[in-house]
Parts: C-alpha cells; structure tokens; sequence
C-alpha cells in the first residue's frame, strides 16, 4: 500500500447503514473479539489472515479493525491489497474509537 487511507468511524457506519457491499475483519484475538468488536466484523487474526484470503469475497469493501487502527489492522490492509483485493481499509482508531463514536 503505497499512501495509506484509513476509513473513519463515521464512514464505516454509513457504509453498513446503506448495505454496501463490506466485510469487516476484526484481526485481534479471539479473546479480544469477545470483549468487543464492530457489530457485524467476522475474526480472523492477524496471523491467520493470509490462509483465510482465499475464502473472503472478491469486490466491495473490506475494513480491517484492531484496537487502535494500527500496526495489525495496516499489516492487515497491506497483505490483503497484495492479496489482490483491492478497496481494503484499516478502520481509524480502531475498536477504542468505535466504541467511543
């Protein structure tokens, strides 16, 4: 990923309130999944995320979701971009600002 565009928590919410065509991917732990997450966001780990690629859908947009909108939601982002998808999205801030919006 060259220039990296996070999406904001605003954004994310309007893309789910029209039924865009997204999939969200909460790449934390299982443990952190389970004490919060984005409403609808399925849980791939980070490092899990490459032998699970092959199995999310081609087209629409994908938002990947850490705690913090960092290094695992960017990392993320980036292998699923070499991946071949191509409008994919670290969420900003992450579950922490999610959850504060």
């Amino acid at each position: 990923m060259s220039e990296r565009t996070f999406i904001q928590p605003n954004e994310l919410k309007a893309l789910m309130a029209h039924k865009e065509m997204l999939t969200i991917i909460d790449v934390r732990s299982p443990e952190e999944f389970a004490v919060g997450h984005v409403e609808g966001a399925i849980n791939i780990p980070a490092d899990h995320l490459q032998s699970h690629a092959s199995q999310l859908a081609p087209g629409g947009t994908i938002v990947t979701v850490c705690n913090f909108g960092g290094q695992r939601s960017c990392g993320a982002a980036d292998l699923l971009q070499a991946s071949g998808f191509a409008d994919v999205r670290p969420l900003s801030g992450g579950v922490k600002d999610w959850q504060a919006e």
